[in-house]
């Protein structure tokens, strides 16, 4: 038995939208819906219905149950073909005033809702502490590191010189370097909300931001890399070539990427990735070269400090 797309939910939404309070213009609303009312139309009974359908919903009013099915055309587009003539309701004395306008897409409650959107990689109230793990650097000092001046002379060191504390800054700013190649495509979204998020944390003053193609080249023709100011961290948001677009053969993409984290260790930066591929996946060449983290929903905060601060 063919089922209507119109359900009860939809008559009581346009109830209450239109500020129905009488028994006549609630069955002028149910008849525009489609609806069937069993004082003016026989209808199907229930003993007339397929024998293994399901019940219909419960109906709001006493006297009005679901439509019945038709072969000319289903309940949904013979509803629809009428609702375009459907105006608000004058108001009568001692009744509420007149709803303003309702269009149909108000009605039906399909188009009027805003689409969806495809969830993000990271976790929402995790990824905040995700990328502030990922682009803060470490600074020394000033005060003394007491954790491990005692375990020094627990073991009977002499602490030379004397330890000082590990503090983790954003002051010396970030460059992040998004992947523009075609295998990153459908990660842009993503991407811009990154980037957006650390602009938040650290401020625009202190954020970079240099586009690229497959791997950051200091003699690209169109557009060159500079790397940031020593000590800055570098963050990356890129595929490493695993979505099988690009144009460089595996050998180039690696030694591309080793001569960038190269550089950049010589002058102080660390260089972190964001690839949202399994670790399992990941160049074994560039790892320990670059610090990845997976961009993906179980990365913790955690898991991105430990990578952000193993060794090169």
């Amino acid at each position: 038995m063919t089922r209507s797309e119109i359900w009860i939910g939809d008559l009581v939404r346009a109830v209450r939208v239109l500020r129905v309070t009488d028994d006549a213009t609630r069955r002028q609303v149910a008849d525009l819906l489609g609806f069937e009312s069993t004082s003016s139309s026989p209808g199907l009974s229930r003993t007339d219905e397929e024998p293994n359908a399901r019940p219909h919903p419960p109906s709001v009013a006493d006297d009005v149950r679901a439509p019945a099915p038709s072969h000319a055309g289903t309940t949904t587009e013979r509803s629809l073909a009428r609702l375009p003539a459907l105006r608000p309701l004058t108001a009568t004395s001692g009744t509420a005033p007149a709803a303003p306008p309702v269009t149909a897409v108000e009605l039906s409650g399909v188009t009027s809702m805003a689409p969806s959107t495809p969830p993000s990689l990271l976790d929402p109230l995790a990824s905040r502490f995700i990328a502030k793990a990922m682009i803060t650097s470490v600074r020394l000092g000033p005060e003394p590191d007491i954790d491990r001046i005692v375990g020094l002379l627990a073991r009977l060191e002499a602490p030379d010189p004397l330890p000082l504390e590990h503090r983790h800054t954003l002051a010396r700013g970030v460059q992040v370097l998004i992947d523009v190649n075609e295998g990153c495509e459908p990660f842009a979204s993503d991407q811009a909300d990154m980037v957006a998020r650390i602009q938040r944390l650290a401020g625009p003053t202190l954020v970079e931001v240099h586009r690229f193609d497959e791997v950051p080249d200091t003699e690209d023709t169109f557009a060159p890399w500079s790397p940031p100011r020593p000590g800055a961290t570098v963050l990356a948001l890129t595929d490493f070539g695993l979505g099988g677009r690009g144009r460089r053969n595996r050998s180039r993409l690696v030694a591309g990427w080793q001569e960038a984290a190269d550089l950049l260790g010589r002058r102080g930066s660390a260089l972190v990735a964001l690839v949202p591929y399994p670790s399992a996946r990941w160049p074994p060449s560039l790892v320990g070269v670059v610090r990845m983290v997976a961009w993906d929903r179980p990365t913790t905060a955690s898991a991105a400090r430990i990578a952000r601060a193993g060794p090169r």
